[in-house]
């Protein structure tokens, strides 16, 4: 039976002086949130501490109405798969997935039954009694996967589980995750760096910086409405403009970026210093020349599925777009550290604090 989980205010600061929280975060019984962020950003360690492994020194772990911060971890019912998925070589696939069932002392029809059942769910019934050493890398993680399943937990914690994959099995890997999750209904926490992976996998999406949650929400509200400067940044949701508010408007402002004035949705104080982002594929390129839009250089032109990816300078400025022109990517591409022309709707454009700018 799954839960519902709710982190309010852990913290745990380090003899070096690293500090993680507070942090707040509500899971939704049932749902899968990731944790996305940088290196360093304290993904892991939070997943740590809802585990046991670590310690808090402030807060509460609730699962349901209980505050499970003193339970031992492994009497709170998580089943965890690491980034080294530390599976046992001299056993075969059956034995790895049994091993906590036959520590917990199950009996050993319940063993072989909860084996084959899960390792029905995650379709690796035909390896059960293959060696380790005997299967590929995506089938280590599926029986990974299982192992952490096994004894039915009530919450499942997935620290970077397909990091050590390459693209093409990571992407058919996130898929296979999600419908399993979805199937067993399960609480689930899934650690990772790659907002690809996050998103593909997530209900919603906790963004971490410095020890903290900084921003939460679906992947859509995410991309589509960055909180702040760093989001918009990590999440490559929006170019980020800065500069200072000269007008402000019924709905909107005027912000000069340098010798340019832009009219952003939102509202501010004249005089402000103020962030914008606008979303790479709200960003409409031309050829030079073009009369309502502003100079920038082609930087780049980089084919990737679906569109192209243009890199441009805006006065020092690195200015994305996405485009599926295939006539106009052609021209870009023959003009190389030359002109162009950038312009982009003012509902395209939303003001986030803070402005580092």
């Amino acid at each position: 039976m799954s839960v519902r989980m709710e982190l309010r205010g852990l913290k745990r600061e380090f003899s070096d002086g690293t500090r993680i929280g507070p942090v707040d975060l509500l899971v939704d019984r049932g749902e899968l949130v990731t944790l996305l962020g940088p290196s360093g950003s304290g993904k892991t360690t939070t997943l740590r501490m809802i585990a046991g492994f670590i310690r808090p020194q402030a807060g509460s772990l609730l699962f349901d109405k209980d505050n499970v911060l003193r339970v031992p971890p492994r009497e709170r019912g998580i089943g965890m798969v690491f980034q080294s998925i530390a599976l046992f070589p001299n056993m075969t696939v059956f034995q790895n997935i049994a091993f906590g069932l036959d520590m917990a002392r199950w009996k050993h029809e319940d063993v072989v039954y909860r084996v084959e059942e899960i390792s029905d769910v995650l379709r690796i019934r035909s390896l059960l009694y293959r060696h380790i050493n005997e299967i590929s890398g995506g089938e280590a993680q599926r029986v990974a996967l299982a192992r952490a399943l096994a004894k039915q937990p009530r919450v499942l914690l997935l620290d970077e589980p397909l990091s050590s994959l390459d693209p093409q099995l990571r992407e058919h890997l996130q898929m296979e995750i999600r419908r399993v999750q979805r199937s067993l209904a399960i609480t689930t926490i899934y650690v990772t760096h790659n907002q690809t992976e996050a998103f593909a996998v997530a209900d919603r999406v906790a963004v971490m910086n410095e020890g903290r949650v900084i921003q939460t929400g679906s992947p859509e509200d995410l991309y589509e409405s960055p909180r702040n400067e760093f989001v918009a940044r990590f999440l490559g949701s929006g170019n980020v403009f800065s500069g200072r508010i000269e007008e402000v408007r019924e709905h909107t402002v005027l912000v000069s970026v340098k010798e340019h004035r832009f009219e952003v949705r939102g509202q501010g104080q004249v005089g402000a210093r103020v962030c914008f982002t606008v979303k790479p594929e709200d960003v409409v390129v031309a050829n030079a020349g073009a009369s309502n839009g502003y100079p920038a250089i082609v930087l780049s032109v980089i084919p990737q599925i679906g569109s192209h990816r243009v890199v441009l300078d805006f006065d020092g400025t690195q200015v994305v777009s996405l485009l599926t022109d295939s006539e106009l990517v052609r021209q870009l591409s023959g003009a190389i550290g030359q002109r162009a022309s950038i312009r982009f709707d003012p509902e395209s454009a939303a003001l986030v604090e803070p402005c580092s700018g």
